[in-house]
Formats: structure tokens, sequence, C-alpha cells
């Protein structure tokens, strides 16, 4: 077998040979290649995490809100069947807002008794995630690519490579409802990325955790 190493012993140096450096290119290419398909399906399961949005009337007193009623209203439609024609993620949504609300220490109630009114709307949007990834892979000889044989040992240039995802993101807004006059007084919403592999118990857990996310900001501090 070819000697991988060469010693002079005139110069007390060790240099690399033509193979080695061949190798030593093929195998950080290799490495490079790895490396970023580990990054990029990184950031395709990692789009987005959990985006919580509120807004309310400042003038409003929520300290006495105690019971609450589900708003008697016609299912909101926007043409999309996975929102329109899918009673299984609407009996989710009710399942994860009732426990929310009830564990926050809110009563469910009759329409007219109830404190404050609860709806919701869902949407389903198309979203596209561009990340630029720097190419700044190794350090000294034998680490670069073919362009950088002839560079000085050292760091090699460093240049952006975009990486651009689409995806499909699922909004829930929640709105809280004055009986009287059946004004809007609070409003909060979430945004995530959708997992259509998702077992039934991991979509309500899902749920779950955003409907709770977003109570978590009610009554406004």
């Amino acid at each position: 077998a070819r000697a991988l190493i060469q010693y002079s012993q005139g110069q007390g140096m060790i240099g690399y040979t033509g193979e080695v450096v061949e190798r030593e290119q093929e195998t950080a290419g290799l490495s490079r290649t790895c490396l970023l398909l580990i990054l990029l399906l990184g950031l395709a399961t990692g789009c987005t995490s959990l985006q919580v949005q509120t807004d309310y009337d400042p003038e409003v007193d929520f300290s006495g809100f105690g019971s609450y009623a589900w708003l008697e209203r016609p299912p909101a439609t926007d043409g999309d069947p996975r929102v329109d024609d899918n009673p299984l993620l609407h009996r989710r949504i009710h399942t994860a807002i009732d426990a929310g609300l009830q564990s926050a220490g809110y009563t469910r109630a009759e329409p007219a008794e109830a404190d404050f009114l609860i709806s919701y709307y869902v949407t389903i949007d198309k979203m596209t995630s561009v990340t630029y990834i720097n190419n700044y892979w190794g350090y000294g000889p034998g680490w670069g690519s073919r362009y950088y044989y002839h560079a000085r040992p050292g760091f090699y240039p460093v240049y952006s490579q975009p990486a651009k995802f689409e995806y499909q993101q699922g909004t829930l807004i929640l709105d809280i409802i004055q009986p009287e006059g059946r004004r809007l007084v609070w409003r909060g919403s979430a945004s995530r990325e959708l997992d259509y592999s998702a077992t039934p118990e991991a979509r309500q857990e899902r749920l779950n955790n955003t409907v709770n996310a977003i109570l978590a900001k009610f009554p406004p501090q």
C-alpha cells in the first residue's frame, strides 16, 4: 500500500501526497454534503414554532368574567374543505377550548347567563420559508473544494446558499365576545406548521397545546 504521509528528514516537515489531497477532498465533499442534508432536514421540520398574538379592548374589565358559553352562529366557511367539511377538526377544537377554559377556572353556562361568549375560526395557508446557509466548512489544507486547492492555509472563502421550503400553516383564532351587543373584546391567535402525518391523538394534543398557549394570555394583564 502506498504510504499516506511522507517525512522529509532534510526539512523536518510532514507533507501530504497528491493522493492524500484527492482523498481528503473527496471525503470533505461527502462530509459537506451530509452536513448540508442534516441542516436542511432540520430546517424543513422546524420552519415555524408556535406564534401567538393577542389584541383586546383596554376599556373592558375582564376581572368579572367567570362563565362562558359558545356563540351560536352558522359555521364559518372559507371554501377550504379541510376546514369546512371536517367535523373531526371542529370536535377537537371544541374539546380543546372547553378543557382550556375550564382548567383556567371558567365554568360553562347557558348563553343567556354567561359572562362572555367564545367563538373561533381556522385558516390554512401555504407558506414559504427561505433560509441562507453559509458554506464555511473547514480549516487548513484538504478541507476546501477543488476551487480552493491553491488557497493559502486557513479558513476558506464563505458563500451563502438559499434553502427554500414550502409548508402548510394552520392558524386558530379565538374570539371573546360580550353578550350585550355581541361586541368583540378580546382576540387571540396562534399559527404553526401542520403535520398531516400525525395520529388523531397527536392532533388533539397539538390542538390542546395551541389553545392553552392562546388562553395563557387571557385575561390580558
